[in-house]
């Protein structure tokens, strides 16, 4: 695989449908440019890790066992 030119990070918490649905909508403009996705999960506890890699198994998922906030997520 190629080396990405363009990450995208995005810390959850409780917000699993609306963060897919966001990055789905990037789906059509990234289909040509390398990228990766990355996902910190800040302790849902509603199951969102399992959905984001249902629905993007591409994206990396990092699991907090804590909601350490945005700051430290990032």
């Amino acid at each position: 695989m190629t080396s990405p030119r363009l990450t995208l990070i995005s810390v959850n918490y409780r917000t699993g449908p609306f963060l897919i649905r966001a990055f789905q909508s990037f789906a059509t403009a990234l289909q040509r440019i390398p990228h990766e996705v990355i996902v910190v999960d800040n302790a849902s506890g509603d199951g969102s890790p399992a959905e984001i890699r249902a629905a993007m198994p591409h994206a990396q998922v990092i699991e907090n066992p804590a909601n350490l906030g945005v700051a430290k997520a990032y």
